[in-house]
């Protein structure tokens, strides 16, 4: 079970991850479609008593061209792009019609929020001002963007109000999915790795000596990964390591320090400091994270079971496409 599954809508108006969720979603769409040259104020569709212009498609495409340069400009990224704003406008008159303002100081930190990650990925403030005149985005752009994320974000919590699972249904879950909730026996251990026989034989010797093993681990390991950690592997189950080197971490005692292990990797040298045993996770201890989970997946059933009927009433009229 996945717990933050199901709240793809959610993410997609939060601020800056309204465009990096945006974003996949219009690099993954395969449509295919020519679109003319028009005009910068040309309407291209209509959406009920909304029109699409190309300066809506060009706004989201200079963002776009920031995050990812001119090779995104294609027809097939325009079209998408389209797409996305036929739905947005859908549910912009849904939220017009709820009465749904955003607060002014919400929509201040989005801007920010936005700001600030678009400079990480222009490399800095004078390079993101830089390629925002070349691409044509201001201050204003994000504004509406920030604007239009946090208007659909306080729509959703109003079409989702409500919705929730009972502990019943909780229950029912965790009973017809209990091998999700089983915990196989693991260890924490840490390693030293070294390319020779020989060498590993030398710190062995260091270690019985009583060197620290997190030292020796961050001064000689191979493994420079771990090494930073003082070998440190974290935990893991059987199947998650070489077997011989499982074999070896799965009969050691906590505290223990193995002889010499010889994987297809290398020679290993192995502590275990942690062991827990295998067990099913009792319902109390994961009845939270399920019904998190429920609760996510029923508010983005109910959000596109929304969107699909506002799609269904809607008058749209494609122009310049």
């Amino acid at each position: 079970m996945k717990s933050g599954s199901g709240a793809s809508r959610k993410k997609r108006v939060l601020a800056f991850m309204i465009i990096c969720a945006f974003v996949l979603g219009v690099v993954g769409v395969a449509a295919v479609a020519i679109l003319p040259e028009v005009s910068f104020g040309s309407v291209m569709v209509t959406v009920n008593q909304t029109r699409i212009t190309r300066r809506d498609v060009d706004r989201w495409m200079g963002i776009l061209k920031i995050i990812y340069g001119d090779h995104i400009d294609t027809p097939e990224v325009r079209s998408s792009i389209i797409d996305q704003l036929i739905e947005e406008a859908l549910l912009l008159e849904a939220a017009g019609e709820r009465g749904v303002v955003p607060d002014p100081a919400s929509v201040d930190t989005a801007v920010s929020e936005i700001t600030e990650a678009l400079k990480d990925r222009a490399g800095g403030a004078e390079e993101l001002e830089r390629v925002m005149k070349r691409y044509r985005v201001g201050v204003d752009d994000l504004v509406y963007l920030a604007t239009r994320a946090r208007t659909l974000e306080d729509l959703y919590a109003i079409v989702v109000a409500g919705v929730g699972v009972s502990e019943d249904e909780v229950r029912e879950y965790y009973e017809t999915h209990r091998s999700d909730f089983a915990m196989p026996e693991m260890v924490r251990a840490r390693h030293i790795m070294l390319d020779t026989e020989e060498k590993a034989k030398e710190i062995l010797a260091l270690l019985e000596a009583g060197e620290e093993f997190a030292a020796l681990a961050a001064g000689y390991s191979m493994d420079t990964y771990s090494a930073m950690n003082g070998g440190d592997l974290g935990f893991f189950g059987r199947g998650d390591m070489a077997q011989e080197f499982e074999d070896v971490a799965f009969t050691l005692g906590i505290g223990e320090i193995s002889g010499i292990v010889q994987t297809f990797l290398g020679y290993h040298i192995i502590l275990v400091e942690e062991r827990t045993e295998a067990r099913e996770l009792g319902f109390d201890e994961v009845a939270e994270d399920i019904k998190l989970y429920l609760d996510r997946q029923n508010e983005e059933l109910a959000y596109q079971s929304f969107l699909a009927d506002l799609r269904q009433r809607a008058r749209i009229e494609t122009k310049g496409r």
